[in-house]
């Protein structure tokens, strides 16, 4: 089968201009936030919206210069940020708020270093602390069981020695109260009989 020329001029005349390639759909470069940096801004307007209710330096101070707003700018990516900061500087200077030095701005990573080491001084000075704190307990806990030990022995020997005293003291009554045999000998009944004599001669 053969195609006149005609017809396939048509063809590439029609594919050609059903070809635009400004039709082609680009992603344009957009300022799309993601998920927890939507949100992060949605609260940090919150924010806002409660300072614009009340405007007066005290709330300003208290709600939008606190620790925790400086946090949340801190966990945005940095052209949320910028825009934050400078949201923040505009309506404290607006109404007579101090905005710290390094409000909002994430630690460098040597001052991140640096707090991890210091961090990690202090908890090895508690633990070295709690450690000091639990061996001596631990000693005291000996010491008051050793000191207890001792008071009971004390206390035994206390009970026997006066039950020995007791006993001693029985077997001494006992022997007091016993009557005396006394044996005589036949030297003492001749003495006796003689003397007995005696006296009936006289």
């Amino acid at each position: 089968m053969k195609f006149s020329q005609v017809a396939v001029f048509a063809t590439i005349v029609t594919t050609t201009v059903g070809f635009d390639p400004s039709s082609i759909t680009r992603r344009q470069p957009s300022m799309a936030l993601g998920t927890f940096d939507l949100k992060r801004r949605q609260k940090f307007n919150k924010i806002l919206k409660e300072v614009r209710v009340n405007p007066t330096k005290e709330v300003v101070e208290k709600t939008l210069l606190n620790d925790d707003t400086s946090d949340l700018i801190k966990k945005c990516n940095w052209k949320l940020r910028k825009a934050m900061i400078r949201k923040v500087n505009k309506m404290a200077r607006e109404f007579g708020g101090e905005v710290e030095d390094g409000f909002g701005i994430p630690l460098t990573q040597e001052d991140w270093e640096a707090k991890k080491r210091q961090e990690k001084v202090s908890y090895l000075a508690v633990k070295k602390a709690k450690l000091e704190a639990t061996a001596e307990a631990e000693k005291q806990r000996k010491e008051k069981k050793s000191a207890k030990k001792a008071k009971k022995a004390a206390n035994m020997a206390s009970i026997e020695g006066k039950i020995k005293k007791s006993k001693l003291k029985e077997e001494s009554t006992e022997t007091a109260t016993k009557p005396v045999v006394i044996e005589s000998t036949n030297n003492d009944v001749e003495e006796v009989s003689k003397s007995v004599e005696a006296r009936e001669v006289t």
